[in-house]
């Protein structure tokens, strides 16, 4: 389902789950996190699947950014002409997006005007082969390579060097990948302010800050590439299973529920 979407509602990864269980649960399951529910409305069983997704997402992220420029334009625009000829821009991207909206809740039964959390179950992490493994499926120490553990993204070849199952796992797995990206974030954030000051003093703090971080960070990256056989050079994550989740309101809870206790009793 390849589609352009034009507007934009906040994705949320996650991976923690109240239940204690790693029972998968199914769609139409309600799932508790903290003091808020949601309800399984969609699996993604392949990555493919879930990269198509997650692509609709980004597309509506930027759109949705394209029309907050267009109403701020329109708001201080003097000239009626171009105003109009704005308004009739934003006029075309509602439109077509009110189509792809359709389109989004009959694929993924995602809509746009509601809040979801995405839950990974199954990620596999993936190491570069060169293009002489690839045809020989073969590794450069003599080891056979299975061919169905290899995927192909923009050209390059990767093998799936081993795979995170489960709730918690996934969890663990992706809040480290959170702070190695935010660790890297803030050491280049301090390179700039490094290159902007001129204090003594204040560039003696932010060196310490940076040494203090690259050993955090160091630290951390060296631990997962143990843990999860990730190697010392690049590597690709490939999210094989993952459902959205949807977040129901109060009322939808209390609905739900009641619906379910009133089976319950018929049953019986």
């Amino acid at each position: 389902m390849n589609i352009n979407i034009f507007k934009f509602l906040p994705i949320f990864a996650a991976s923690a789950v109240a239940n204690a269980s790693e029972t998968s649960p199914a769609v139409g399951d309600i799932v508790r996190m903290g003091q808020q529910s949601y309800m399984i409305v969609f699996d993604f069983n392949s990555y493919p699947k879930y990269e198509e997704f997650q692509r609709n997402v980004q597309i509506m992220k930027a759109t949705d950014a394209t029309m907050k420029s267009l109403k701020e334009q329109i708001k201080k625009e003097t000239d009626a002409q171009i105003k109009k000829s704005l308004e009739l821009k934003l006029k075309q991207i509602d439109g077509e997006f009110q189509a792809n909206d359709k389109t989004m809740v009959g694929g993924y039964n995602f809509s746009s005007n509601r809040q979801y959390v995405v839950l990974f179950l199954k990620t596999n992490i993936c190491v570069p082969i060169s293009p002489e493994e690839y045809s020989s499926y073969t590794f450069k120490d003599g080891t056979k390579i299975n061919p169905l553990e290899i995927v192909t993204k923009s050209g390059k070849h990767f093998y799936r060097k081993s795979t995170v199952e489960g709730f918690k796992a996934n969890d663990e797995f992706q809040r480290a990948l959170q702070y190695s990206m935010k660790t890297r974030n803030e050491i280049a954030s301090l390179r700039k302010q490094l290159e902007t000051s001129t204090d003594v003093n204040e560039l003696a703090k932010i060196s310490e800050k940076i040494a203090s971080y690259e050993k955090a960070l160091k630290e951390s990256e060296d631990a997962m590439k143990e843990k999860y056989e990730m190697g010392s050079g690049q590597y690709m994550i490939e999210i094989e299973k993952s459902k959205l989740l949807l977040l129901l309101t109060p009322e939808e809870l209390a609905k739900l529920e009641a619906e379910r206790t009133l089976k319950k009793q018929e049953k019986n």
